[in-house]
């Protein structure tokens, strides 16, 4: 099951296998060990392989984007307890903090059995009514390579305006919302990488790395906001979580500015000269 298009396929029904195969497999990793993380992923793959085709399909494809994103929220408190844990023993590595320490890391949220259960038995249910809506509503028939680029082209416009954000401004949404415009961009390159696989397999694990950073820079920002919560007010605790913070987000900008270093237009027109090679 691949997440890209196939030599030589039709555009149109790439998109709709890439659906398919992404809704099935969402309803099978609902009974895997870490269902939560792989069911999340699976609707952000999907989301993002529908705004690829919203400019030809916009009803459907705005409806589904909603059913995906629905989905991805409500395991999102069950996926955040697993990270927070994990981003707190990570920053908590060689810590000789007090003891105040040890009662946060003890009033980290967690995630209940009962919860996890109930929230896979519904990814199933809705799975598998997705891959229904789907084949009645076959969203890529009448799909060009043409609007795709055009696609990928709104794509890296909103990544390059959401890392500007973060230049002049660098508040946390900022960051926040640059992360998934940055993931959203990575996913569609996986999806076309096929186009001149040399370059865009290069492009797409930047892409990828980029999007590691900024996720780890979420990560200790809802570990921030957690600590704050909780009342851990200590001054070397803060500071540690700032410095961090500040150095991702220092390397995601120095990244960035490679990645998007090109203005919307010329990015198409090199898409493009890449698919007629």
């Amino acid at each position: 099951m691949a997440f890209h298009l196939k030599s030589g396929e039709d555009v149109g029904q790439g998109f709709e296998r890439i659906l398919r195969e992404q809704f099935a497999r969402m309803e099978r990793d609902a009974g895997a060990a870490d269902a939560v993380h792989a069911v999340r992923k699976r609707c952000k793959r999907v989301r993002a392989t529908l705004r690829l085709l919203r400019e030809q399909n916009p009803e459907f494809c705005r409806a589904e984007s909603r059913v995906a994103r629905d989905l991805g929220r409500s395991l999102a408190r069950l996926r955040d307890a697993e990270v927070l844990q994990k981003t707190f023993e990570k920053l908590a590595t060689d810590w000789r903090g007090e003891e105040s320490l040890a009662r946060l890391r003890g009033e980290l949220p967690t995630a209940g059995a009962d919860d996890v259960d109930a929230a896979l038995r519904r990814v199933k249910a809705i799975s598998r009514a997705a891959r229904g809506r789907l084949a009645a509503a076959h969203p890529g028939r009448g799909v060009t390579f043409g609007a795709v680029e055009s696609a990928l082209q709104g794509s890296y416009r909103r990544g390059r305006a959401a890392m500007e954000r973060c230049r002049v401004a660098g508040p946390e949404e900022a960051f926040h919302e640059w992360r998934k415009r940055v993931k959203d961009l990575g996913y569609h390159a996986q999806i076309v990488r096929r186009i001149w696989p040399p370059v865009l397999r290069g492009w797409q694990a930047e892409l990828e790395g980029l999007g590691e950073i900024l996720g780890d820079d979420h990560d200790l920002a809802g570990l921030q906001d957690v600590t704050a919560d909780r009342g851990y007010d200590s001054r070397e605790w803060r500071e540690r979580l700032d410095e961090r913070m500040r150095e991702l987000r220092t390397e995601a900008l120095k990244r960035g500015r490679c990645l998007f270093g090109e203005k919307p237009g010329s990015f198409r027109r090199r898409l493009r000269r890449y698919r007629e090679r």
